[in-house]
C-alpha cells in the first residue's frame, strides 16, 4: 500500500449514552477489525480525507454522565468555567464564581481551561486534593 503523507488521524464521536451495560456493548461493537475497516471507507469518503484502513486510527469509546452532559451546554464536549457555574446553580449548594474559579483550576489537570468528561468527573481526585 501506497504511504500517505498525513501523520495521525483524530475523529472524536460523541454518543449520548451513560456508562454502562449498554456502553461496553457498543464499544465490543465499535472496536472491531471488521467495523474499523467500515469506518475507515465511509471516513475516506469525506472531502479533503486521505484513504484510510482500519489500522489507520483508534477508536476510544467512553460515557458521560447525565451531570455533564447537562452542563456541556454547547455540546463540544467539555465544560467550560461559564457552563459550569451556569449548570451548578441546580447543584445544591450551588458554585459561586469563586468556587466555579478553584474547581476549574483544580480539576482541569492540563490546563486547557475545560473540562473533559474525566476531568469534570474528578476521576482523578487525588490530583485535586493531593495524594497523602
Amino acid at each position: 500500500r501506497e504511504t500517505s503523507s498525513f501523520e495521525r488521524v483524530q475523529a472524536i464521536c460523541f454518543l449520548d449514552v451513560t456508562v454502562g451495560e449498554r456502553l461496553e456493548d457498543i464499544s465490543a461493537v465499535l472496536t472491531t477489525a471488521s467495523t474499523k475497516a467500515q469506518l475507515a471507507v465511509h471516513l475516506g469518503e469525506v472531502a479533503g480525507m486521505p484513504k484510510l484502513e482500519g489500522d489507520d486510527f483508534e477508536v476510544h469509546v467512553g460515557g458521560t454522565s447525565l451531570k455533564f452532559r447537562s452542563a456541556d451546554v454547547d455540546n463540544d464536549g467539555f465544560v467550560a468555567e461559564p457552563e459550569l457555574v451556569v449548570a451548578s446553580k441546580d447543584w445544591m449548594p450551588p458554585l459561586t464564581q469563586e468556587a466555579a474559579e478553584f474547581a476549574m483550576k483544580g480539576l482541569d489537570l492540563n490546563k486547557d481551561k475545560v473540562l473533559s468528561p474525566n476531568e469534570f468527573e474528578a476521576e482523578n481526585m487525588d490530583d485535586f486534593f493531593g495524594s497523602a
